[in-house]
């Protein structure tokens, strides 16, 4: 007996003749290419409206090709969910819920070491990672070559979060009974240098500010029958010194993470990002106005955010950057990975050359940086990145270039911060206001806009010679000059 079902994928009705198949045929492709058409349809309006929706497609259709990997290297390992990866220098850290390895770039082992982690997490800081199973009792931290220190907890006392600063030194929160947390601070060598118990607020994160001076821990209570979020910061330079050296509260927003960029502490919560000083003074708070917090990530070089937010746009850049030494050198720190999937967004082309009427690319003497010139109407305003060949000398090569232009302005991190980071001093105070007395006086710069690697003493000593012709150069400033 024929089957006379009536739905969407038969609707012979039990019609036996060839005709009527054939066309039913069609109807049911021509039905399923519609629909298909309108769910590709959805996809890509909702692609089109948020930023990394087509990345995200890109991504799936990319790792569903089969196409031979052009990567460097290729890594053999547990592909599960639950693994975690870390680049330092040359090396892999791998982590999953069964191993820890530390893998050369051509998949070769260092070292390893068998673990039994439900949740394990991985973060680094100052050339190292730290590998920990949340909620549980193993915590390791590697270098490029191996183990550096094994911290085991007692079953009672499991861990809760750890951080790595840019000196190697090490936060661990822990879960304690009796108690609303715990946190402990290691120094580079792995010797614990301090020791604390929370019992009226909840211990959520902690961390050691780069210059290893301040422990910045993460609190949350009630306040109004409300969660609020508090930093409290306790001083490390002396020893059994328990009491907070200062705090202040994230106002409308529970903290997710806590993080340093140019000195100053960064927390992410989900209705804001907080800028504040290492002594608890807080500079600046940005809310998302309502929009709800997806992503976040305190270690970017500022490529990856640039191409999430502007898709068309080159990135000009002296040829030297893709050299290997400079990509994995110390100079430029431009991700390998990130630059080969965006290859064709940069834009090599060496020697001095106009970008746009009035707008010059000159490179420097230093291979891997240059400058961009914009001709305004009170003169020349100049942008770079480190001036790492010396801003003096940089804006003297300039005005050779461009004989009897004043220079309106300079904008960029000027490279006076020491080893130790944006809190440290490099060159002498003298050298530094000697510096500063040249942009004003024989210079003749009429507006100093600086940041970032210039670091907080030497933005002091400037600010002592130049005045009000010293600015701050800071995420989302905009500076406006006349044509």
């Amino acid at each position: 007996m024929a089957d006379t079902t009536n739905d969407i994928w038969n609707d012979n009705d039990g019609e036996e003749d060839e005709a009527p198949r054939k066309g039913g045929r069609l109807r049911r492709f021509g039905i399923f290419f519609l629909v298909l058409a309108a769910v590709l349809g959805v996809v890509l309006v909702a692609a089109y409206r948020d930023g990394t929706g087509f990345d995200a497609l890109r991504r799936l259709f990319s790792y569903g090709s089969g196409e031979e990997s052009t990567a460097e290297a290729q890594y053999d390992y547990d592909a599960s969910d639950s693994n975690r990866f870390a680049v330092l220098g040359d090396s892999l850290v791998v982590l999953s819920d069964t191993k820890l390895q530390v893998l050369t770039r051509g998949g070769e082992e260092i070292w390893s070491t068998s673990v039994r982690m439900s949740a394990p997490a991985l973060e680094t800081g100052g050339g190292r990672a730290v590998a920990y199973d949340v909620g549980g009792t193993e915590l390791y931290v590697v270098d490029e070559g191996g183990e550096i220190l094994t911290l085991t907890a007692p079953e009672d006392a499991p861990y809760f979060s750890a951080r790595l600063n840019e000196d190697g030194w090490l936060a661990v929160t822990t879960e304690l009974p009796g108690y609303k947390g715990g946190v402990t601070a290691y120094n580079s060598q792995g010797t614990e240098v301090f020791s604390l118990t929370a019992s009226d607020r909840f211990v959520i994160d902690a961390r050691v500010t780069d210059d290893d001076n301040t422990l910045a821990v993460v609190t949350l209570g009630q306040e109004n029958s409300v969660f609020v979020s508090n930093m409290v910061l306790y001083s490390l330079e002396t020893a059994g010194n328990v009491d907070p050296a200062a705090d202040y509260d994230v106002t409308d927003g529970l903290v997710a993470a806590v993080g340093e960029q140019d000195g100053q502490l960064v927390t992410v919560s989900d209705t804001c990002l907080t800028y504040a000083s290492p002594a608890g003074e807080v500079r600046a708070t940005y809310s998302y106005a309502g929009s709800y917090l997806r992503e976040y990530d305190l270690h970017g070089d500022g490529f990856t955010a640039f191409f999430r937010v502007n898709r068309t746009a080159q990135i000009c850049a002296r040829p030297a950057v893709v050299e290997d030494d400079v990509l994995h050198g110390e100079h430029v720190g431009l991700n390998p990975g990130l630059f080969r999937r965006h290859a064709r967004r940069f834009d090599l082309a060496d020697g001095p050359r106009a970008l746009a009427e009035g707008l010059h690319l000159i490179p420097d003497a230093v291979r891997h940086e240059q400058s961009l010139a914009a001709e305004t109407a009170e003169g020349l305003v100049v942008l770079n990145s480190c001036c790492h060949a010396g801003v003096d000398h940089i804006l003297d090569g300039i005005r050779a270039r461009f004989p009897g232009r004043p220079i309106r302005a300079v904008l960029g991190g000027f490279h006076l911060m020491g080893k130790g980071g944006t809190a440290t001093l490099g060159p002498t105070p003298e050298e530094v206001r000697a510096l500063a007395r040249r942009l004003r006086d024989e210079l003749d710069v009429r507006e100093i806009c600086t940041g970032h690697c210039t670091g907080a003493p030497a933005y002091a000593l400037l600010a002592e010679e130049l005045g009000d012709r010293l600015r701050p150069l800071t995420t989302g400033a905009v500076f406006e000059y006349p044509d």
